[in-house]
């Protein structure tokens, strides 16, 4: 049974974390790296997506730090139903970042298509991993840089297809296709298209019965 900590006293104006991953060394680990900032407390621990879900609801965290493979629900899908939650009620919290160890295409677009607003391997530097718990906190997206390339590589294709459908289509006013927003992954010093919209037309996700990474 995951461990679960409420927060109160003076810690009360800290961004509240819950870090959900299905083996305790791992939730341990980063709930030191987390509560060793001033700004940062982990108010709870989940080992697997359903229980996630349900310590949101008891603990109301400004941020989800989320495993991709954990047992009963995978991080995946609950991402996907907090994301869907928060559009229900018109509500920008919880942000989930996404942490894994496998840098993969699949893996990466399916997070960003769940609604996702980072995604982290777990090698990643505990400085890069506090920045972007900042920076999902504040609204922003981030990327792993090794995985910034992977997007960025959809992106290109994704505009080149657009480039060849716009030319075969000149005429006509339903016309279109995605293009750069210009705006960058923060932390990454890197610029790219709109990567949501990149993922509304990327491959689909991998099938649910084959094995996720971690």
């Amino acid at each position: 049974m995951a461990a679960a900590t409420e927060l109160t006293g003076p810690d009360a104006g800290s961004i509240r974390i819950l870090v959900a991953d299905d083996q305790g060394v791992i939730r341990m680990g980063l709930a030191m790296i987390l509560d060793h900032e001033p700004d940062l407390t982990t108010v709870a621990q989940a080992g697997d997506g359903e229980e996630a879900l349900r310590l949101i609801e008891q603990y109301d965290p400004d941020v989800v730090l989320m495993d991709i493979r954990m047992p009963v629900m995978d991080g995946l899908v609950a991402t996907e139903r907090i994301t869907t939650a928060n559009k229900a009620a018109g509500r920008s919290r919880p942000a989930v970042l996404v942490l894994t160890t496998f840098d993969d295409e699949a893996y990466v677009l399916s997070a960003v298509r769940a609604g996702a607003s980072g995604f982290l391997l777990k090698d990643t530097d505990p400085d890069l991993l506090v920045s972007a718990v900042r920076a999902v906190h504040r609204g922003d997206s981030l990327v792993d840089p090794a995985s910034t390339r992977v997007l960025l590589e959809r992106c290109m294709e994704l505009e080149r297809q657009v480039g060849v459908r716009r030319s075969r289509r000149r005429r006509s006013p339903m016309g279109g296709g995605l293009g750069c927003s210009g705006s960058s992954a923060s932390g990454s010093g890197r610029s790219w298209c709109g990567w949501r919209a990149v993922c509304r037309t990327a491959t689909s996700p991998p099938n649910s019965s084959s094995a996720r990474p971690r």
